[in-house]
């Protein structure tokens, strides 16, 4: 009733969307390797745009800034470079939204 599979798959897609256009700043920390079903989406940190090395030191950084600024995330990984999302499905698009607005601000290199 509740359609919860659907809401999972449409979070998913929300969150790839962002994270492509997370990838495409060049003025953010740069990431890739986005993968993992529905709502629950993993990346990585790399070293440089355009490289597969990964950054698990920016990683670290990342997770502390996001919840300095309010903002859960989960590292994970191997070598601890990647971030881990995941959300309620109830969670409302705007603060989805802002979640987002959250990681972006986390991304920016200081």
């Amino acid at each position: 009733q509740e359609k919860l599979l659907e809401r999972a798959e449409a979070l998913g897609q929300a969150t790839r969307r962002h994270l492509a256009a997370f990838a495409a700043d060049r003025t953010l920390r740069p990431i890739g390797h986005v993968r993992g079903p529905g709502a629950m989406v993993a990346f990585d940190l790399l070293k440089a745009h355009g490289s597969d090395e990964l950054d698990p030191a920016a990683a670290q950084g990342v997770v502390k800034r996001a919840h300095a600024l309010g903002l859960v995330v989960l590292g994970c990984g191997n070598y601890g470079e990647a971030i881990r999302l995941l959300y309620p499905l109830t969670i409302s698009d705007a603060v989805l939204d802002e979640g987002f607005a959250l990681l972006r601000e986390a991304l920016r290199p200081v």
